[in-house]
């Protein structure tokens, strides 16, 4: 199995190809070494969470059209509380860079098998 990640600070995206009945599973993490509140850590997962359903129409596009599922996990790594402006550009961009992603590996696929 084969794992990939993708970084644009303050986050890291993680992936890989499942076998499961949805398109896409995610997780969100922010770590307690970072944020020792509970409300802290609740506050950026609520964030990044409300981001990705906003725009996962982006990455559902791209799994629709290579017939792909895939896992994958969002990890905060910055230090301080981001502004949810900050919040929503991120994931759009790790989402538009995952889509990239499965579709250069797609043409790869394809490739490969003509040869």
């Amino acid at each position: 199995m084969e794992k990939k990640f993708i970084n644009a600070f303050p986050f890291r995206l993680f992936w890989v190809h499942a076998d499961a009945e949805a398109k896409a599973q995610v997780l969100f993490t922010v770590p307690k070494r970072k944020f020792k509140r509970a409300h802290d850590r609740n506050r950026i997962k609520r964030q990044m969470r409300e981001a990705y359903r906003l725009n996962k129409g982006i990455l559902y596009d791209a799994l629709d059209k290579s017939d792909k599922h895939i896992a994958l996990a969002i990890l905060f790594t910055g230090n301080e509380h981001p502004e949810w402006e900050t919040v929503s550009r991120k994931i759009i961009l790790l989402l538009q860079r995952l889509t990239e992603e499965l579709n250069s590996s797609k043409n790869l696929n394809t490739e490969h098998e003509a040869q």
